[in-house]
């Protein structure tokens, strides 16, 4: 069964809503994820200081930056094929870890 979702479209965003903290848990293979990611950064969704969490397959590559370098990411963690990548619009203040470490198993 494939389930069909609409691009979200940043111009329909209703510029007084602003969050601060976006998770995002699309199918970990999901080929819009990137979009997705691109839609978020470039919209007035996420607040300046927002962070964006999503869910993916860990053989899924997401850019290290989105929407010209506004969202950038802070994070990544894998265990298996899952992963979670975190994106931050100010990441210096978030964490300054490496952005691609594992974690390791017990």
């Amino acid at each position: 069964m494939t389930l069909k979702t609409e691009q979200p479209d940043p111009s329909k965003v209703d510029s007084n809503s602003e969050y601060d903290i976006i998770l995002l848990d699309p199918p970990y293979a999901d080929p819009a994820i990137e979009d997705t990611l691109q839609a978020i950064a470039l919209s007035p969704i996420l607040a300046a200081d927002g962070l964006v969490v999503i869910g993916h397959a860990n053989r899924v590559k997401l850019a290290e930056e989105y929407g010209r370098g506004r969202i950038k990411r802070v994070r990544h963690r894998a265990m298996g094929d899952s992963a979670f990548s975190i994106y931050s619009s100010e990441p210096d203040e978030i964490n300054d870890a490496e952005p691609d470490t594992d974690l390791e198993q017990p």
